[in-house]
């Protein structure tokens, strides 16, 4: 397992431009060879923490589409367009 350090800034923001990473903490999983597998390792581990390792050692992302989908950012837009059409339709 490797890490990539805090600083440099401009080697981590090269990364995470490179893998498209946008937030820390982050969990990219790549094979020997260097291959990426998932860059979503993170959601896999979270979603399926019983079997993404074996999933990722098939080639598989690790996690379902449902696992990577933010339900709670999804809810707060649904409470903020709840809020905006009672407010509106006064």
């Amino acid at each position: 397992m490797y890490a990539v350090p805090y600083t440099p800034e401009t080697a981590r923001q090269k990364i995470m431009q490179t893998l498209g990473i946008r937030g820390i903490p982050s969990l990219v999983v790549m094979t020997s060879k260097g291959e990426v597998v998932t860059t979503q390792g993170r959601a896999a581990v979270e979603s399926n923490p019983q079997g993404c390792v074996q999933e990722w050692a098939r080639g598989e992302s690790g996690s379902t589409f449902l696992g990577g989908i933010n339900w709670s950012l999804i809810l707060l837009y649904v409470g903020l367009f709840v809020l905006w059409w009672w407010w509106t339709s006064k």
